[in-house]
């Protein structure tokens, strides 16, 4: 299940954002609109969700016939 949170701390200020579900940078490319809106994050810490390689579409010109 893919998911975005927001965590507000009570000094109204910081903010942190949990995104599970994506895989690779697809997380990042799907929560860009909340940095826009909040501003530069002082801090990225990626989870391991980021590291896995997002899967790659092949049309009928990639393939190869063994």
């Amino acid at each position: 299940m893919k998911t975005i949170k927001l965590i507000f701390e009570n000094d109204g200020k910081t903010v942190h954002k949990e995104v599970s579900g994506f895989d690779g940078i697809g997380c990042v490319n799907q929560t860009d609109f909340i940095e826009k809106a909040l501003g530069s994050p002082s801090e990225i810490k990626f989870t391991n969700d980021y590291y896995v390689p997002e899967p790659v579409g092949l049309d009928q010109t990639c393939k190869q016939h063994i």
